[in-house]
């Protein structure tokens, strides 16, 4: 049987669990460690249709049909994102967007048949049909007429908090596969390295000045970044590309700072996902920060209760606070959103996309989309200004706001207008 030429990354029910960084991207776009779900899914697929052409075949008995990698594509079906519905076709294979991709999973989803659905748990991992399915419609396990149990370990996205907590791991994984057989730009010898686990430098990256702290994860530097002096950098660690730490940054385990970010000060476990800044001092801590974000100098995030407590996170699936059952959890920003200089976020805080705040004290531990304000008063933020604000920032960045993403935040004003309890008396 010939092996599927599509997979689609399908977004389910659980994405509305991951707003509100879900509100302008697909799962599969998600970052994480040191790339997205969608670069580490092709990657899997990828490393499958190489073990096919290697001589010693090291997998399990794969179809050995196929002749190229599958086309990978992310898949939001419904009117969430309408931009990222796909047509189904018959040969497709459905992939569950919240998985964290590993090869044994890529090769028990790759030899499925048609009718067959990959489950664990009494959850779909993924399906192929053998029919086109509508494109609203989703794979549900009673549809299928071959259940495959899968029995290794999955790790399926539920919470925001996850992000943080699997950055570490990921990292690691991530440098192990991009850097596989490859060797690292030299490191200038300004620059001092404690321990032994990996320091790559991509083509293009600057570091100097610095000290490099390997002894608990690698440290890894995208294509063009730059490392200013005095940074104090422990791994794991990842700058993406093109990005920029400021001079003195101190960055712990666990952090990615995504492509074209800016980032200083102090930063511990935290994710930004691209083109964000937290570029002056003030503390982040097991936090992710969209695409666009700005935090303003001496921002702070509390990533730790006073009684050292469990947090609470606003769960935008359930409209109430959940217990994380963590004890660290910082800021989740959205898209787009934006924090004055000196701002307080308090632990556990999520914040939407488009969002603007400032003034004195903390602000509320959620904040709406199209937020104006802060702790004394807060008001809508109209979507002309902010979409005005997008394209300034944009543009410093050699960037442009296009017709399709001044649609999406329109859409999402609306989809959350609701949620603005001020405007709804």
């Amino acid at each position: 049987m010939p092996q599927a030429q599509r997979v689609l990354l399908v977004d389910d029910s659980g994405r509305d669990s991951l707003l509100p960084l879900a509100l302008t991207r697909p799962i599969a776009h998600f970052r994480l460690g040191v790339d997205t779900l969608l670069d580490k899914w092709t990657r899997a697929f990828a490393g499958l249709h190489a073990a096919e052409e290697s001589p010693v075949n090291p997998l399990p008995a794969l179809s050995r049909s196929a002749t190229s990698v599958p086309s990978i594509l992310p898949h939001v079906p419904g009117h969430a994102l309408p931009e990222w519905r796909q047509t189904p076709q018959p040969d497709d294979l459905f992939v569950l967007s919240r998985l964290l991709p590993d090869a044994s999973l890529a090769a028990a989803l790759q030899q499925l048949q048609p009718g067959q659905v990959l489950v664990q748990d009494g959850q779909w991992l993924g399906a192929r049909a053998g029919v086109a399915l509508e494109a609203d419609a989703l794979p549900r396990i009673a549809d299928f007429a071959e259940t495959v149990a899968y029995a290794e370990p999955v790790s399926v996205l539920r919470h925001l908090w996850e992000l943080v907590e699997w950055n570490p791991a990921c990292i690691a994984v991530d440098v192990q596969a991009l850097t596989a057989g490859r060797q690292s730009q030299p490191l200038d010898a300004s620059v001092t390295v404690l321990g032994a686990h990996t320091v790559f430098l991509e083509p293009g990256a600057v570091v100097v000045a610095s000290v490099l702290d390997a002894r608990e994860g690698p440290l890894y530097f995208g294509a063009a970044s730059e490392v200013m002096p005095g940074c104090l950098l422990r791994g794991p660690f990842a700058l993406g590309e093109h990005a920029v730490l400021k001079m003195g940054a101190k960055i712990y385990g666990g952090t990615s700072i995504g492509p074209g970010c800016r980032a200083g000060g102090e930063i511990s476990q935290s994710l930004l996902m691209a083109n964000s800044n937290k570029g002056h001092d003030g503390f982040l801590g097991h936090s992710v920060l969209g695409e666009w974000c700005n935090l303003g100098a001496d921002t702070n995030t509390s990533n730790l209760k006073n009684d050292y407590g469990t947090v609470k996170l606003y769960n935008a699936a359930s409209g109430q606070y959940e217990n994380t059952g963590r004890q660290f959890c910082g800021l989740f920003m959205g898209d787009h959103s934006k924090a004055g200089i000196n701002t307080m976020f308090n632990t556990g805080t999520v914040v939407g996309v488009c969002a603007n705040i400032f003034g004195g004290g903390f602000p509320p531990k959620f904040l709406p989309s199209f937020s104006w304000g802060g702790a004394e008063d807060l008001s809508t933020y109209r979507p002309e200004k902010a979409l005005e604000t997008a394209r300034r920032v944009m543009a410093r960045r050699q960037q442009a706001l296009s017709a399709e993403q001044e649609k999406t935040l329109n859409r999402i004003f609306e989809q959350t207008r609701r949620e603005r309890f001020w405007d709804n008396p």
